[in-house]
């Protein structure tokens, strides 16, 4: 029996472009993380690898820096999925966050942001295509 492909829940298509975040979590200290660099992004959500697990639900508030662009675009986040993936160095966890609200004062410059990252990215990524030839 064939078995049904899987279904993709997210509302937009994630793209692997590292941006990095800070974070912080509502129910804890308002001490924030450690710089981490984003596994992908868009403008539903989120995907970072972390060394400890978070709880589905969780809420967090996440500082996205895009480009060189010394303010971040403030999103408060909750945690959709976490993953855990073993290694030999030990356990990551993969998480996948969807953006619950991006500030009123930040959702133009996010969306700016984001498109201007993106384009640098994938600009950059095809000059070093062309060099290679």
């Amino acid at each position: 029996m064939r078995k049904n492909p899987v279904t993709e829940r997210r509302k937009a298509q994630r793209l692997n472009i590292p941006v990095p975040i800070r974070y912080y979590f509502y129910a804890k200290s308002k001490a924030l993380s450690k710089p981490v660099t984003a596994d992908n992004i868009s403008g539903t959500g989120i995907g970072i690898t972390l060394k400890q697990p978070v709880t589905k639900g969780a809420r967090l508030k996440a500082l996205i820096y895009f480009s060189d662009n010394p303010r971040p675009v403030t999103s408060t986040s909750r945690v959709v999925w976490c993953k855990k993936i073993p290694g030999k160095e030990g356990n990551l966890f993969k998480i996948g966050m969807q953006h619950v609200k991006i500030d009123t004062k930040d959702r133009d410059r996010f969306v700016f942001l984001f498109c201007e990252t993106m384009l640098n990215y994938f600009l950059a990524s095809s000059e070093k295509s062309i060099l290679r030839k």
